[in-house]
């Protein structure tokens, strides 16, 4: 009976008849007391700080108001208010397609080898008519060395396509910092350029990259052929104005002077010379030519 009189006594405080004092054990406050942080009452009853021991309110969040007209008409703020109201996923169907699969095939041999001719001329005549295909061929910046040494004229086409797109930067930075010095690499580099599609910052970067690289080849023929390359690259640049000779008249200077035995150089050496002094001369006239503020 002890057993069920204990249970009676714990149950007391859920169901208190009215007019009538409920009395708990002892052991049973110092444990709801101890537990709640509040004290118990000298006597027997329920703590003295007995809101501790009730549930939390739970408050629900209050809805989100709707946009007022005004509110509506705010850049961004009607776009969010149409997708709340309209959130049916919509397929663009001209995303991929046969023509992003072909090229998507096309270059994953590209980055392997040579191209067929027949291949070839039908990935550049995908990427001549589509741009989408060229942002879903699935070609990665990483990839990007390996087409431009193997199928640099198919390289040229992608990146050209690339242009104006938030993508066109990564695969230059890539092409500027981590691509071997070849010749394949200065063709793909020197159409980019000439076109306008690379900014002077990098252009100049990679003519630094290119004349500092010619110095760690081993071998005597390879470095003078490297050499001669570099300095028609850096003469038909200089010549076209696609690149400031004053800004690399440091560099271009230092790299005559060390491969002085390549004949090439003293011609590079005086062109980029002449090309800073006429830059020197303009300065003046540019500057009465602005329109003062």
């Amino acid at each position: 009976m002890a057993p069920q009189a204990s249970a009676h006594a714990v149950q007391a405080p859920l169901a208190r008849p009215a007019g009538r004092a409920v009395e708990l054990p002892r052991e049973l406050l110092e444990r709801l007391a101890q537990h709640s942080g509040a004290r118990p009452d000298s006597g027997a009853g329920l703590p003295a700080d007995a809101h501790a021991l009730c549930p939390p309110w739970i408050r629900l969040a209050p809805p989100i108001m709707p946009a007022t007209p005004r509110e509506s008409s705010l850049p961004g703020v009607g776009l969010c208010c149409s997708m709340e109201r309209d959130m049916r996923l919509v397929w663009w169907h001209g995303w991929g397609g046969q023509d992003c699969d072909t090229l998507r095939a096309a270059m994953v041999k590209a980055i392997h080898g040579p191209l067929a001719p027949q291949q070839h001329e039908a990935a550049l005549a995908i990427l001549e008519r589509s741009a989408h295909a060229a942002l879903g061929c699935g070609l990665a910046p990483r990839e990007l060395p390996a087409l431009v040494e193997h199928n640099p004229p198919l390289a040229t086409a992608f990146l050209v396509r690339l242009a104006g797109t938030p993508l066109l930067p990564q695969f230059l930075e890539r092409l500027t910092s981590a691509t071997a010095l070849s010749v394949q690499a200065m063709e793909v580099m020197n159409r980019m350029i000439s076109g306008g599609h690379v900014s002077a910052d990098a252009t100049q970067q990679y003519l630094s990259r290119c004349m500092s690289q010619c110095g760690n080849i081993q071998d005597r023929f390879m470095q003078n052929r490297m050499v001669r390359l570099v300095c028609a690259f850096v003469a038909a640049l200089v010549r076209s104005g696609a690149v400031d000779a004053a800004a690399l008249r440091i560099e271009v200077q230092a790299f005559c002077i060390e491969f002085s035995r390549v004949k090439e150089t003293q011609a590079l050496f005086q062109l980029a010379g002449e090309a800073a002094a006429a830059s020197r001369a303009d300065e003046p006239h540019r500057r009465t030519q602005q329109p003062l503020s």
